[in-house]
């Protein structure tokens, strides 16, 4: 665990503070509400919902299924072309994300197919460093 800590503490993260190493691998972190029971991700400052400004945080489900994708074709912030993207349904916390994905390159994903979140690069800033964040790919284990 502590040699996990040390290596996510060595990398550059586009974002702090929505992903985490636990024990089981990386986790987003969103919040939820605790009056009307909604999850947010990222997350916000109040629930727009009801409008309640106590927010708890959450370690959001590491599997999700796959609702839909798409390939890039051009170039978006950092991301080089092809670029995979996908909506990720996370039944356990009851909300949809949207996030880079990993494909092969013969793979073909259907509506369905069970997502797991990994930390991966996203791309290579000027200065030479990687960027890393969360990426979803096609679980290599079927068990939750």
């Amino acid at each position: 665990m502590l040699a996990e800590r040390l290596l996510m503490n060595e990398k550059k993260f586009l974002m702090n503070g929505v992903l985490r190493e636990t024990t089981n691998g990386p986790v987003l972190t969103g919040n939820r509400c605790p009056k009307c029971e909604k999850v947010y991700f990222p997350k916000v400052d109040f629930c727009p919902q009801c409008f309640e400004e106590q927010l708890e945080d959450r370690d959001l489900s590491r599997r999700g299924s796959l609702f839909a994708y798409t390939i890039t074709r051009i170039k978006v912030a950092g991301f080089e072309p092809p670029h995979p993207l996908g909506i990720i349904f996370l039944p356990d916390d009851k909300i949809s994300i949207l996030a880079p994905l990993i494909i092969g390159a013969n793979e073909k994903l259907d509506a369905g197919t069970e997502m797991e979140i990994v930390i991966a690069p996203l791309w290579t800033g000027e200065d030479g460093a990687v960027i890393y964040g969360y990426k979803f790919r096609k679980c290599e284990v079927r068990d939750r």
